[in-house]
Order: C-alpha cells, then sequence, then structure tokens
C-alpha cells in the first residue's frame, strides 16, 4: 500500500486534470467530445478529463430537459495513464432512459473511470445510479479514489423491471456491494468480466457482488468471469427471490460464500437455477464458528444458503429447479491447515467456539439435496495450480485478526494488488498480472459440460472459440458428445443476445421435420408479430433470426410452433428488446 495521499499532496497531474478540464466544461460538445449518426444510432465519444463523462451524459438534454436522443451511446478513449483517465464528478445519475457506455472501437486497451475526491477530500459513493436500463463494455472502473479510499457500489439500478448489461469490463476495488437492485424484478446479464477485490475492512460480509436486499430479481445470467477476492457472497437477497440464475463457466477465487449465509432470513430463495462449469476455489474463506458451538436455531451457514420456498405464498417446494452440476470445489493446503488447526475465535462479537471450513450446502440447503430437490452430481475436487504470483497467506493472516479483533484487520492485508492501487500513478501492466490459467493436463481442463475446461474460458481463447462455435453463449449448455444432432425433443434453447438491438436468434431443438414459424406477443397476449420460417429438418440447435426493429423497447414473449402432419408442438420464450 502507498502512503496516503492528502489533498494538499495529490499529484500535480491530477490536479492539472481537474483545472483543465472545469475550465472547459461548459464547452463540451463544441470542444470536448464528437457526435455521430450511423444508421440511427447515435454516439457521442468524450475526451478524458476531470467530469467530461458526467457533463456528456447528464447534460445531453434539450432546453426543456428531455433527451436530446435516448438511443445514445457514450463512446470512451481507451488510456491507462493518469492524464487519460475520466474521473467523475460525483455519481452519473440518469432517469428512465438506457444509458450505454463502451470503450472505443479497435482500442488495445480500456477507458478507465475513476471517482476523484473534492477539495475537501470527499468523493462520490457510486459510479452509476440508475432509474433506466444500463449497459457497460469494455470499461475499467477502478474503485480507489485518489485518496485510497475504495467506493462503496458500482452500479445502483433503482427501476423496476430494469435491465443490466456488463460485458468485458474490469472492476477493482469495492467495500461494499458491485451491483445493487433497488427496484423489483431487475435483470443482469455479467459475461466476459473481472472483478477483483471486493472486500471491507472488518465486516466480511459488506463485500457482495449482486444484492437484490428485500427486492425480487427476475433474472440472473453470469458467464466466462473471474472473481477475485471476494469477502462476502456473489449474491445477497435477505429476503428477496431470485427467479432464474445462470452461472455457468466462472473462476471463483477467494469468495466467501455463494448465496448469502448466516441467519435464515437472508438465505437465498431461488427458484431456477443452473450452476455449472465453474472452479470454486477456497470458497468460504472466512470460515466459520457459530455452527460448531451453540448455534442459533435460524443459523444456515454454508457456500450455498438454499431457503424453502414454502415461504413464499405462490410457491411450494416443487417449483423448484436448481442443477448444480460439473464443479471443482478446491481449498488450499494452507488454508486447510489453518481450518484443521483449531484456532479458537476470541473477539467479543465471536461467542467462542472453533474456527471451521464452511461445509458446501447450509444445512437447510443439504437438506433438499437429500431429498432430490435440489440436484448436486459430478463434482470435483482438484487443485488446478494457477499461475498466480499471490496466495492465501494474506487472506489468513487477515482471518486470524478478524476472529481475534475485527478492528484491527485492514483489507489492504488481502488485496490482490500486483501493480499497485494505481489510484495516482499509471497502469503498467495491461492484461493485469493476475494468471488464472491452468496445465491443460489437469482434470479440469476437460470436466466441463463437452469436455470444456472448467472455469472462465477467457483464459483458453481457443477452447472459447471453438465453444462459441459449439453454440456457448446463448444460455445453453454446450455439448460436444455424440447424437448431439438428433436431439430426445423439442426443446427450447433460448435467444441470443437477450437484450438485444435489433435483432435475436432464437435456438431450439427440432426432433423430426417440421413446419416452423414464430409468434411475437407483448405481455398482454396481443400478437405482435407473426414469422414463418418454413420448413426445417431434424436437429439440434435449429435457429430462427427475428428482426424486432419495428417495435419498441420492451419485454416481449415469442412462441415457436413446430407443425407435422401428427401434431402441433409449442415453446414459449422471452425476450427483451433495448434500443
Amino acid at each position: 500500500m502507498k502512503p496516503t495521499v492528502t489533498t494538499a499532496s495529490r499529484p500535480r497531474a491530477i490536479e492539472r486534470i481537474r483545472l483543465l478540464t472545469c475550465v472547459f466544461a461548459g464547452l463540451f460538445f463544441l470542444l470536448g467530445g464528437a457526435v455521430h449518426d450511423v444508421q440511427a444510432q447515435r454516439t457521442i465519444t468524450i475526451e478524458p478529463g476531470f467530469g467530461t463523462i458526467n457533463d456528456a451524459i447528464m447534460g445531453d438534454t434539450t432546453a426543456t430537459g428531455e433527451r436530446v436522443d435516448a438511443n445514445t451511446v457514450y463512446v470512451l478513449r481507451g488510456g491507462l495513464s493518469v492524464e487519460d483517465r475520466y474521473y467523475l464528478n460525483g455519481s452519473i445519475l440518469t432517469t428512465n432512459y438506457h444509458l450505454q457506455v463502451q470503450a472505443e472501437e479497435g482500442s488495445t486497451v480500456p477507458p478507465v473511470l475513476q471517482v476523484l475526491t473534492d477539495e475537501t477530500g470527499v468523493s462520490a459513493g457510486t459510479f452509476i445510479e440508475a432509474e433506466g436500463d444500463v449497459t457497460l463494455r469494455g470499461l475499467y472502473m477502478l474503485g480507489m479514489d485518489d485518496l485510497d479510499a475504495p467506493r462503496s457500489q458500482h452500479v445502483i439500478m433503482n427501476g423496476d423491471d430494469k435491465h443490466l448489461v456488463v460485458d468485458d469490463c474490469f472492476i477493482d476495488y469495492n467495500r461494499f456491494i458491485v451491483f445493487r437492485f433497488n427496484g423489483e424484478n431487475g435483470n443482469l446479464r455479467l459475461t466476459n468480466s473481472h472483478i477483483r477485490n471486493v472486500l471491507t475492512t472488518n465486516n466480511p460480509g459488506n463485500g457482495k457482488v449482486v444484492d437484490g436486499r428485500g427486492t425480487n430479481l427476475e433474472s440472473v445470467y453470469v458467464e466466462n468471469n473471474t472473481f477475485e477476492g471476494v469477502s462476502g457472497e456473489f449474491t445477497r437477497l435477505s429476503g428477496g427471490l431470485m427467479r432464474n440464475l445462470f452461472f455457468h463457466h466462472n473462476t471463483v477465487y477467494n469468495m466467501h460464500a455463494f448465496v448469502r449465509d448466516d441467519f435464515r432470513e437472508n438465505s437465498g430463495k431461488v427458484v431456477e437455477a443452473r450452476i455449472a462449469n465453474n472452479l470454486f476455489i477456497n470458497t468460504g474463506w472466512v470460515g466459520d464458528t457459530l455452527n460448531t458451538a451453540n448455534p442459533p436455531s435460524n443459523w444456515e451457514v454454508g457456500i450455498f444458503a438454499f431457503d424453502s420456498l414454502s415461504v413464499v405464498p405462490e410457491l411450494t417446494e416443487e417449483d423448484r429447479d436448481i442443477h448444480i452440476s460439473r464443479n471443482n470445489f478446491f481449498w488450499e493446503p494452507e488454508l486447510m491447515d489453518f481450518f484443521n488447526s483449531g484456532f479458537t475465535a476470541t473477539c467479543e462479537i465471536c461467542s467462542g467456539g472453533t474456527v471451521k471450513q464452511y461445509p458446501i450446502f447450509s444445512p437447510r440447503g443439504q437438506l433438499f439435496v437429500d431429498d432430490g430437490l435440489i440436484r448436486f452430481d459430478n463434482a470435483i475436487e482438484e487443485d488446478p495450480e494457477f499461475g498466480l504470483t499471490s496466495g492465501v497467506s494474506g487472506f489468513i493472516d487477515w482471518v486470524e485478526g478478524y476472529w481475534t479483533e475485527p478492528a484491527n484487520v485492514s483489507a489492504t492485508m488481502v488485496y490482490f494488488d500486483p501493480d499497485g492501487t494505481n489510484s495516482t500513478e499509471d497502469i503498467t501492466d495491461w492484461p493485469v498480472t493476475d494468471d488464472f490459467t491452468y496445465p491443460t493436463t489437469k482434470a479440469s481442463f476437460t470436466a466441463g459440460s463437452g469436455g470444456f475446461p472448467l472455469g472462465d474460458l477467457n483464459w483458453f481463447p481457443e477452447s472459447k472459440a471453438e465453444w462459441e462455435a459449439q453454440g456457448g453463449g446463448t444460455g445453453i449448455i454446450v455439448s460436444r458428445e455424440d447424437n448431439v444432432e438428433f436431439p430426445e425433443g423439442f426443446i427450447l434453447r433460448g435467444n441470443y443476445p437477450n437484450p438485444f438491438n435489433p435483432s435475436t436468434t432464437i435456438r431450439f431443438d427440432l426432433p423430426s421435420p417440421a413446419d416452423v414459424r414464430i409468434h411475437v406477443y407483448d405481455l398482454l397476449g396481443r400478437e405482435l408479430m407473426a414469422l414463418p420460417a418454413g420448413s426445417m429438418e431434424s436437429g439440434a440447435n435449429r435457429t430462427v433470426e427475428v428482426d424486432a426493429g419495428s417495435l419498441p423497447s420492451g419485454v416481449y414473449l415469442y412462441r415457436v410452433f413446430a407443425e407435422s402432419p401428427l401434431s402441433v408442438q409449442t415453446l414459449t420464450g422471452r425476450m427483451v428488446l433495448l434500443k
């Protein structure tokens, strides 16, 4: 950790950026950015500097306060030096429109966004707070401000039925929540991203990736990401409901839990989930004591803490469809030595007890597995032997301090930080030096569905390219097994991309030749489009492209009809058009 940078000693480069960009803030559209209209898709290229991104996005309105064009993409230039960053002048606040921010096409390095402190040393706690949909692509969101204080939240979604899409982003440093949903029926699509250092100082529960606290999440789709150093859990629901979870081909290293653990009311009420082809390494690294010494009757501790669905009025246990398959669960020997050492917790709030390893399932979750209500199969336990330069030593020091005197521990003890915090210095290592590749001789390399590697496939580009050629990234579990071309049933494989603009491809398995047509409806059941696709031969992953450019943004239902001389079969799916 570098010495603390006081306001008075803030690097001259940052002060110069603040001065220059403040001078020209009011002239952004004349001097600071370029506006383009390409096939009705308006784009604005924003120049780096202090507050330029706030001014460009929040100031893109007419004299009466309306958005100039709600279908605008804001483009940021790549750059890793201090002078090339986008310094936020407070949070980016949006109304009910679709915010789209992405890296400039063809850039070899990402644009860096960072919150800057004001003259009193105070900075915004959140990058983006949105009432509408949000799409972020190719960004480096540096959550450490220029005084080395981590941000509390990266994106807050306040509107109901809204969608957050994050692709190919690097998100570093957060002390509370990366993505928070305050509105009902939120949707997240997180792909090809690296999230690192989601850690708090003396309360490991305050380090979460997704928080839908008390609200219902409709869909969470997470594929080909790396999560590195998370002191809390992947998701906290706290009485809310998650209807659909797809967690596939992710590398998880040193994350405390997957679904919120502790009291039963915080456990995960998840209806449908596919958790497959992941690496869970050192999950549950903080350990636990209360499950070993007079635990409360409602104490639920485990990597997967699933609650009963019977507490939800419209659901029963039979509505649950959770399958956890083909994952590697491994704890490094140094961490296991600590758990087996008999270390006794002595802190005031610990209630005594020996610090123990987390079980994979909480007590109630294990009952669901035993009763067949949750399917758990094909798990392996293998050291992948990552090419990391850092290990778990700092984490063990932190855990010992936490269970002894929480006030004396610091997140700096466990930061994955090969290149320093980069808060006031140029970023010199890109891509980051963290290496989550592993030897191709490992069982994990072929243990995934279809013989693909477990974990984030971005660490194995050749395997990912083959996986994509086989239909990966479309929300299906890819298989290269024999007889894949002879499906046993009429099965919907979803549509990709989803959300989309303006076209998407619907995939399905067709067990016998049929005349196929697709109809699109609004949520009231009114038919809006009918697309005859003609005769199709039997086979897996048959596709029909739907162009919905004539429809407004919204959520739609589609129905696939397969008609043969003997029958008419139908399948129904849901798609989201975001313009």
